[in-house]
């Protein structure tokens, strides 16, 4: 019995995919790493109970079972398909958040800037809008109370201007009656 040539080649390339099949691409970890991975993997496989995995590597069932679902969800996150194109860094990230920033406090001065021509054509000064702020009142619950709606701004409005007619007729009624009140005195004055 002689071997053919065709038959020592198929011997081979039998070797070459028997070796082949015994490496694998895995990159390796630390010591212990790699050795939890052995285990689980071999529980998973079959070859090995998951007691028998714990007792090989010293620790107890529970924290077998810990270290397996911690092992699953890791390859579940691995498997995750990655986003196509090119992914932005980290610098350009912060650079990017950065400008954001920047563009955000200048709307910031922008707004204040138009409340506070806002406070001054209603006839606000700033020292009021200060008093109002120092003062937040707090409710039952230690909670900032609500801020006023537009409608009793509008009220308060009212009452205001109402309050300033009102002592402006007070004003003008006294005038008459202190000019009177003059000329009667000096009519006393006269006759007597």
């Amino acid at each position: 019995m002689s071997i053919s040539p065709k038959s020592s080649r198929s011997n081979g390339a039998n070797r070459k995919a028997a070796t082949s099949r015994k490496q694998h691409g895995v990159q390796g970890g630390s010591k212990e790493a790699n050795r939890a991975v052995v285990a689980i993997l071999e529980v998973l496989g079959g070859l090995r109970s998951p007691a028998e995995a714990a007792e090989s590597l010293k620790i107890s069932l529970p924290r077998y079972y810990i270290l397996e679902t911690r092992a699953l969800e890791g390859m579940v996150v691995a498997c995750e398909p990655k986003p196509l194109g090119k992914q932005p860094s980290l610098e350009t990230r912060i650079t990017a958040l950065e400008k954001e920033l920047r563009q955000a406090h200048r709307q910031i001065a922008r707004q204040q800037a138009l409340v506070r021509a806002a406070q001054r054509s209603v006839g606000l000064s700033a020292a009021e809008t200060q008093k109002s702020k120092a003062s937040v009142k707090r409710g039952r619950k230690g909670r900032k109370k609500r801020p006023p709606t537009v409608r009793a701004l509008k009220a308060a409005d009212t009452l205001r201007n109402r309050v300033v007619e009102t002592a402006a007729s007070e004003v003008q009624q006294t005038e008459p009656q202190a000019a009177s009140d003059a000329g009667r005195q000096e009519g006393q004055s006269v006759s007597d």
